[in-house]
């Protein structure tokens, strides 16, 4: 199962590593997910988590968002010319 979940993620996880600084940040959220774990601390590592993946998704759904606008613009741009 483990592995299914790796190859949903892995589209979402490579587009989120071409912003400069995202790296080292979400390399720090998952040892502090996995610093809680390691001392038995569920509660914390789940709420971590959470954050982290909520976070992601709000990098994605910005992406999306320009992307949209941009692709906006050029239909315009084509359909004024």
């Amino acid at each position: 199962a483990g592995v299914t979940k790796g190859c949903r993620t892995q589209p979402y996880r490579a587009e989120l590593l071409m912003h400069d600084d995202l790296p080292r940040d979400r390399l720090g959220q998952h040892q502090t997910v996995l610093a809680a774990l390691m001392v038995g601390d569920g509660a914390t590592a789940k709420a971590l988590a959470r954050q982290h993946i909520t976070q992601a998704a709000a990098v994605m759904v910005s992406r999306r968002r320009s992307e949209m606008v941009i692709a906006a613009e050029d239909a315009a741009e084509i359909a004024a010319v």
